[in-house]
């Protein structure tokens, strides 16, 4: 095997989205071959997983340069999510890009540590800030070792622009996203969609990797006319008001029935006061964070699992190539699931073109989204027909060992 470094914005992680795929590509891997060069401030590596991590902190480097005292209830701060209006987002990440720029990143103490531990190939996730990828060059030149990239989610051909701060950091980005593309010997995306897009983008061959998931037994549950239906995952990127939306339709198709419809949400993000209020007008339970030792009895409890996007203008090319880490802990767990939102988004396409789940376009009328709902809460036959199709999907494509394995042999096949 040959030793890998790991470049990206979040740490190596059993819960948060992109660490927790990174893990699970790498979870079969010798954890000595394998390090971690991390950027995210409030993120905490797993240290059960790999022990060579280095964080470079722009907080800390910023401290140096300007010699600054900082109290030590200051150590919130995030480099990698600047707490500023939503507004001023784009501007945000200009302003960090800049300061990476002026900062001596490379510094004695991480040469040292990439002199100690030796990689002979860099997996490099990019993401939306120029600052990581001309690390992740600087240092596959450095070191005359080959890139591999891999892109989560899209942030060059669909995200619209809202202003003239998005399109000069747009204009930035796509000049060091092909920079790193052509430099790269291998490139990956997050589903089918985004690498056939991709692809055709940069004349690249792009091949898919998703989060897998342990393939485990478990058992349907009994359909009867008390529905719980559970949701997990972040409540950013509109999709509080969107599950919100979701529960209204739901109440109001079903308020003079004698089916009983819980929401519930679990999720590491609490909602601001406003989208409380409307949660308890519409009966969604806010049940917070779980971690993974009892998510599983979590799943257990619920009729369905919920999966949702915006579809508001601006979210829908945000989240139009991305798949969601979530959907293949879905699939496994033996509950259908009921997906809302505008049926482009990579997700939903997943779920609508292998028949996986109740696929509800945001854009139907009542009556079709009545129809849709009504079938899935009498029919016990249906219900778990759509259970046992889900779980086989599951178990063909998102196995973790399988597919670890045969990520890393392309993988170390860049090094001859």
């Amino acid at each position: 095997m040959k030793k890998i470094l790991i470049i990206s914005h979040n740490a190596i992680s059993k819960t948060s989205n992109n660490g927790k795929t990174i893990r699970s590509l790498f979870e079969y891997y010798d954890k000595n071959d394998i390090s971690q060069l991390y950027f995210h401030g409030s993120e905490e590596p797993d240290y059960d997983f790999i022990s060579e991590f280095y964080h470079l902190s722009l907080i800390r480097h910023l401290k140096t340069l300007f010699k600054l005292k900082f109290k030590k209830n200051t150590n919130h701060f995030s480099e990698s999510r600047v707490n500023v209006p939503k507004s001023f987002y784009s501007f945000s990440i200009i302003l960090r890009d800049l300061l990476w720029d002026i900062i001596q990143w490379d510094t004695k103490s991480l040469r040292i540590w990439l002199k100690n531990f030796d990689p002979k190939i860099i997996f490099f996730v990019g993401g939306n800030s120029t600052f990581s990828h001309k690390i992740a060059l600087n240092i596959s030149r450095r070191l005359g070792i080959p890139l591999a990239v891999f892109f989560t989610d899209d942030y060059i051909i669909y995200p619209l622009s809202r202003n003239i701060i998005d399109k000069l950091h747009k204009r930035r980005l796509k000049k060091y996203y092909s920079k790193t593309i052509k430099h790269s010997k291998l490139h990956f995306g997050i589903g089918e969609m985004m690498c056939d897009e991709y692809s055709k983008y940069y004349k690249q061959t792009f091949f898919p990797i998703m989060n897998s998931i342990e393939i485990r037994e478990t058992t349907t549950k009994n359909l009867d006319r008390n529905i719980v239906i559970s949701y997990f995952g972040g409540l950013h990127l509109n999709r509080d008001n969107q599950i919100i939306k979701f529960a209204e339709i739901c109440n109001n198709i079903f308020k003079d029935s004698n089916y009983k419809i819980t929401f519930k949400v679990y999720s590491g993000e609490v909602p601001s006061n406003f989208i409380s209020e409307k949660f308890d007008k519409h009966n969604i339970k806010f049940m917070g964070f779980v971690n993974e030792n009892i998510i599983q009895e979590c799943i257990s409890e619920a009729t369905f699992l919920f999966h949702v996007e915006s579809d508001e203008m601006y979210y829908r090319h945000l989240t139009r190539l991305s798949i969601s880490t979530k959907i293949p802990e879905y699939l496994i767990s033996m509950r259908p699931i009921i997906a809302f939102g505008p049926i482009e988004v990579a997700s939903m396409q997943l779920l609508q073109n292998n028949g996986l789940g109740i696929v509800i376009s945001s854009e139907e009328n009542i009556e079709v989204i009545e129809k849709k709902l009504i079938s899935a809460f009498s029919d016990p036959i249906d219900y778990e027909k759509l259970a046992k199709k889900s779980y086989r999907f599951a178990k063909s494509y998102f196995n973790k060992e399988e597919n670890s394995s045969l990520f890393l042999k392309k993988l170390n096949s860049l090094w001859r």
